[in-house]
């Protein structure tokens, strides 16, 4: 599969409509431990899937990152919208993966893991990280992926 036919992949496949988590603010504590595990360095770019609130996103401001969240609730993105990060409505499935070094996710379910990681894992530059949250992110995890080439993805 090519990066072509995975773009059109989640529409064709999902009946037109992609799953969405519903949304709940990751804990500021958990904000920190995301940014540590992918080491964001000063200057990458960063993108958030499913930004809500944008504190992942000003956190990575803090950080001298080039943040940019991606939401799809409209008053979320008016209600964001701060110096330091660009928040952007519209839908993470819709948008270039690619020209990013980090990608972080808060709380995800299990339902849509596999299809982000798939996401990733063929459109992700290479040495991309991307933090996973697991649902109950505090009680289950957080995963870190490091794409190594343009058909491995390493934990």
């Amino acid at each position: 599969m090519n990066r072509r036919t995975f773009l059109a992949l989640p529409l064709a496949t999902l009946a037109q409509a992609p799953p969405r988590d519903p949304w709940v603010p990751t804990p500021y504590a958990e904000v920190e431990r995301i940014l540590d595990a992918v080491q964001l360095q000063v200057g990458e770019r960063h993108l958030e899937l499913g930004s809500g609130d944008g504190r992942i996103c000003a956190a990575a401001a803090r950080r001298r990152a080039r943040s940019v969240g991606v939401e799809f609730d409209h008053g979320r993105v008016l209600a964001s919208q701060r110096p330091g990060y660009t928040i952007v409505e519209a839908d993470f499935w819709t948008m270039d993966w690619s020209t990013f070094d980090i990608l972080t996710t808060g709380d995800i379910s299990d339902d849509l893991r596999p299809l982000v990681l798939e996401r990733f894992r063929i459109t992700a530059k290479n040495g991309a990280r991307l933090a996973l949250g697991h649902a109950l992110l505090t009680v289950r995890g957080l995963e870190v992926f490091v794409q190594t080439d343009e058909t491995r993805l390493r934990r």
